[in-house]
């Protein structure tokens, strides 16, 4: 997941960083007096900005990520608490308890005349 919507969206970022152009931003903002990219001219000040929102937004989804998996911890709600019992707590017995015992096949062949 992260290698797809954090790598992926943590790059988006940075390249504005880099790559804004004047015109991008004009067009985007209207006006000319915005930050332009650090391969633009435009120093690192933008760069720096983005890298902030990269960090906010890795905070943001870590922290709510523990809230939740908080909550369900605490929870512990119906699917969630079926998932983490035992199976003898489940069923009133163990799974190798369900097996069928073999007979012994020691003593019951019966000797062949004559051999």
């Amino acid at each position: 997941m992260f290698a797809i919507f954090g790598g992926c969206g943590a790059w988006g970022l940075l390249a504005v960083g880099l790559f804004a152009t004047q015109a991008l931003v004009t067009s985007t903002y209207g006006t000319t007096s915005g930050k332009f990219g650090w391969l633009y001219g435009g120093g690192l000040e933008q760069l720096g900005v983005q890298f902030i929102g990269v960090f906010v937004i890795a905070a943001w989804t870590c922290g709510m990520n523990w809230v939740v998996l908080l909550l369900i911890k605490i929870c512990r709600c119906g699917a969630w608490r079926a998932l983490s019992v035992h199976p003898e707590e489940r069923w009133g017995r163990s799974p190798s308890s369900r097996r069928r015992e073999r007979p012994s096949m020691a003593g019951s062949a019966t000797p062949i005349a004559g051999i």
